[in-house]
């Protein structure tokens, strides 16, 4: 059974929605762009993932940015997404994603944002991402351990 959301890192989340809906304006322009990036940063930081994605990626990157649009769509409410992102943790456990696999997936994430935020990422959006990124990890290997 897996517990109940902590409602400290709720609130702390929700508190955060601004700096994090001002810091992804710039990739919220131009998902596309923003995705291909993430993942060329994803290859260079950690080549050994490659071969858990399809070679076309185009399918890949547009999942990957209305996924990130919607958790920072909800950032006001994000206990409203718990269920999903665990189902999001079930599927990426059958496509092979393993519990190491998401480090270096956040510093890509931390590395597209800071290039294409204009003036890199303030401190406070820059903890803001580690802290909405952890939470989502948290959430995903909840999910990804009902597997069968």
């Amino acid at each position: 059974m897996l517990q109940s959301p902590d409602s400290g890192l709720i609130a702390r989340l929700r508190a955060d929605a601004a700096p994090l809906r001002e810091s992804f304006a710039a990739a919220a322009a131009d998902p596309r762009a923003f995705a291909a990036d993430f993942y060329a940063a994803l290859f260079e930081l950690a080549p050994g993932v490659r071969g858990l994605f399809p070679e076309d990626l185009q399918s890949q990157r547009e999942k990957f940015a209305q996924t990130l649009a919607t958790i920072v769509g909800f950032a006001d409410d994000p206990a409203t997404l718990i269920g999903s992102l665990r189902q999001l943790g079930i599927r990426h456990r059958a496509y092979g994603t393993q519990p190491q696999h998401y480090a270096p997936v956040g510093e890509a994430l931390l590395k597209t944002l800071e290039a294409r935020s204009e003036g890199g990422l303030s401190p406070e959006a820059r903890q803001s991402w580690r802290r909405l990124y952890g939470w989502i990890v948290a959430e995903m290997l909840g999910g990804a351990r009902l597997a069968p």
